[in-house]
C-alpha cells in the first residue's frame, strides 16, 4: 500500500509541472502556444493532471467488479439527489451539529444502505461508551438495588449508585421508583448520561461535559451485577451495525466493585469480558474482539511507570486479548506524550528483546491548538496506529512519515464535531488524508454517550461531506482489518468473512434495487 508513486507517476507529474511553469518572462507566452488556444490540447493536460493526482487517492488500486460498479452508481446517485435538494433549501447535514442534523440523516435511503453495510473492524471505541446508552437506562431501572442521584446539586444530577437500601446516601433515589414517578424519565436520563439534540453547540464546555457524563455511569458499569451483561450487550450493539471485529480501549487499571465493596481485579475484568464475548459470539459467528490497554494522560510518571508494568504483566498472561498500550483523556489539557518519554524509552529497552511485545497505540492530534506536537512522538516511539491525528495536517513532512511508516490513523469525525475540533466536518482533514494515500479508518470513539449505535453514522458523514466514492470505502473497511491488531491466521479468516459478507451485501443491495424500479 505504501508505493503508490511509482517513477513512471512521479515523471508525470514533473513533467505537467515543468509544462506549467515554462512560461518565461522574456518569451512569447510559450504555454499559452502550447495548449491555451487548442481545446483539445488543454483536456488532454487537465485531464492527465487528474489522473495524476489521483493517483495518490486511497482508493486507488481498488478495481470494481460490474456488480459493484453498479451498487456504485446507486449511492452515487442517492448522494447526487440528497445534494440537489439540501442545495436548494442552502442545508447540509454535516456542516451543522451532529444532534440538530441527526433525524435528518436517520431518515435518509443512503443511512439505510450503510446501516447494513459489512463495515469490517471498528478500532477506536471506548469501554464504557460502545454499547447503547438506552441498556444502560433500562437496565438501571430493572436493578432493586440501583439509585441515582436526583438532588439539588445540577451536577451531579444522573449518577449512579449501588446501594443496600438506607445507604444510599442525600439525594439518591431508586431508579425504579423514579421511573413510575416522573413524566418521560427514562429519556430524561438518557439525556443526562449523553449528549443530545437539547444542548446548544455553542453553550457546551465540550470535555467538561464530555467527563461529567463518564462519571454518571461509571460506578455503574463497573459493577460486578452489570459489568459483563454491559460488554454483552455492547458487543452485540456493535454487530448489529454490521461491525465484525472490535477493539476496545479499556482501562483495565480501574477494578470493578460489588454491593459489599469487595474488589475484582483486572484478571476479573478480562475474564467477565471473554465471557461476555462468547456469548455474544453465539449469536455473531465472525465476531472477533482485541484490548487495547488504556492509561490516562494525567498520570504523573511514577503512576505511568507502574501502568506500563502491569500493562505489560497482562499482556504476558493474556498474549491474545491485549494487545497494545494507549492514553486517554483530554489531549490538550492532559500531560504531553513527550512529558513520559524517560518511561516510554526505559520500557521500549526492557521488552525489546523480550517474546512479548506492548506496541503503542497512542491517542494523539486530537486537537485544534497549533502548538500540539504529540504526533511527532507518536510517530518516533512507533504508534502502531494513531488515535484521532486530527492536527497532522500541520506537519507536512510528518505526513509523509506515516505513509513511509504504514501508520494508520483512527479516524472519528462526528466525535470530532460534537467535541468542537471542528464545526463543519467538510472540512475535517481526514478529506484531505484520503487524498494523499494516508491509511485511514472510520470510527465512533464514544458511540454510546454521542447518543448513537456502531459506526454507521460516521461513513455516512464521511461519504457525503467527503465526496467519496465505493472504492475509497471499501478500501477504509479492508484498512480496518488490514491495520487490526490481528495476528496473520486470524486476519486470514477476517478476510474471508468480510469478502463473504461484502459480496452478500453487493447482491442485496442490486436486489433491493431492481425490487423499487
Amino acid at each position: 500500500m505504501r508505493a503508490r508513486l511509482t517513477l513512471f507517476n512521479c515523471f508525470l507529474i514533473l513533467s505537467i509541472i515543468l509544462i506549467w511553469g515554462c512560461k518565461e518572462k522574456n518569451t512569447d507566452n510559450k504555454l499559452h502556444n502550447t495548449f491555451l488556444d487548442n481545446t483539445e490540447n488543454y483536456l488532454k493536460v487537465r485531464n492527465e493532471l487528474k489522473e495524476a493526482d489521483r493517483k495518490f487517492d486511497l482508493g486507488f488500486g481498488i478495481k470494481l467488479n460490474p456488480k459493484e460498479q453498479i451498487v456504485d452508481s446507486i449511492f452515487q446517485a442517492e448522494r447526487e439527489h440528497l445534494i440537489k435538494g439540501y442545495k436548494k433549501v442552502n442545508f447540509f447535514p454535516s456542516s451543522r451539529y451532529y444532534y440538530l442534523s441527526k433525524d435528518e440523516i436517520e431518515s435518509t435511503l443512503l443511512f439505510k444502505l450503510f446501516r447494513k453495510m459489512p463495515k469490517g473492524g471498528l478500532l477506536h471505541v471506548h469501554t464504557s461508551a460502545s454499547g447503547d446508552a438506552h441498556w444502560i437506562v433500562n437496565r438501571a431501572v430493572e436493578e432493586p438495588n440501583c439509585y441515582v442521584y436526583w438532588g439539588t446539586e445540577e451536577i451531579r444530577k444522573g449518577m449512579f449508585k449501588f446501594a443496600y437500601p438506607g445507604k444510599q446516601g442525600e439525594g439518591y433515589f431508586k431508579v425504579s421508583e423514579l421511573a413510575k414517578t416522573i413524566p418521560n424519565f427514562k429519556e430524561i436520563l438518557f439525556n443526562k448520561i449523553t449528549f443530545s439534540k437539547a444542548q446548544d453547540q455553542d453553550t457546551l464546555t465540550y470535555w467538561k461535559d464530555f467527563e461529567e457524563k463518564f462519571t454518571r455511569v461509571g460506578s455503574f458499569l463497573k459493577n460486578k451485577k452489570v459489568f459483563q451483561d454491559y460488554y454483552k450487550a455492547a458487543m452485540d450493539t456493535l454487530a448489529n451495525d454490521n461491525i465484525q471485529h472490535i477493539e476496545f480501549r479499556a482501562t483495565l487499571f480501574s477494578s470493578i466493585k460489588d454491593m459489599d465493596g469487595n474488589i475484582y481485579p483486572a484478571d476479573s475484568c478480562i475474564a467477565y469480558i471473554k465471557k461476555a464475548y462468547q456469548d455474544s459470539k453465539k449469536n455473531n459467528p465472525n465476531l472477533s474482539i482485541k484490548l487495547i490497554y488504556s492509561g490516562i494522560r494525567f498520570f504523573d510518571r511514577e503512576t505511568l511507570k507502574k501502568d506500563l508494568d502491569k500493562a505489560y504483566s497482562l499482556k504476558k498472561k493474556y498474549p491474545n486479548i491485549i494487545k497494545g498500550y494507549d492514553l486517554v483523556g483530554e489531549e490538550d489539557a492532559g500531560n504531553t506524550t513527550l512529558f513520559y518519554l524517560p518511561e516510554f524509552l526505559d520500557f521500549i529497552k526492557k521488552t525489546s528483546t523480550e517474546k512479548y511485545q506492548l506496541p503503542f497505540f497512542f491517542h494523539d492530534g486530537e486537537s485544534s491548538w497549533a502548538d500540539n506536537e504529540n504526533l511527532f512522538d507518536a510517530v518516533l516511539l512507533d504508534s502502531r496506529r494513531i488515535g484521532h491525528g486530527f492536527n497532522l495536517f500541520r506537519f507536512p513532512v510528518l505526513k509523509q512519515r506515516v505513509i513511509d511508516q504504514d501508520i494508520c490513523i483512527e479516524v472519528c469525525p462526528l466525535s470530532n464535531q460534537i467535541l468542537g475540533y471542528v464545526r463543519d466536518l467538510r472540512l475535517h482533514p481526514a478529506a484531505n488524508y484520503i487524498k494523499e494515500g494516508i491509511p485511514i479508518t472510520l470510527n465512533s470513539d464514544d458511540p454510546g454517550m454521542f447518543g448513537y449505535n456502531g459506526v454507521t453514522p460516521d461513513f455516512w458523514t464521511a461519504y457525503m461531506a467527503w465526496d467519496l466514492n465505493l472504492p475509497q470505502v471499501k478500501r477504509i473497511i479492508w484498512n480496518s482489518i488490514e491495520y487490526s491488531t490481528l495476528n496473520k491466521e486470524e486476519k486470514e479468516i477476517a478476510f474471508t468473512a468480510l469478502k463473504n459478507s461484502w459480496a452478500k451485501f453487493i447482491d442485496n443491495t442490486l436486489k433491493e434495487f431492481e425490487l423499487k424500479n
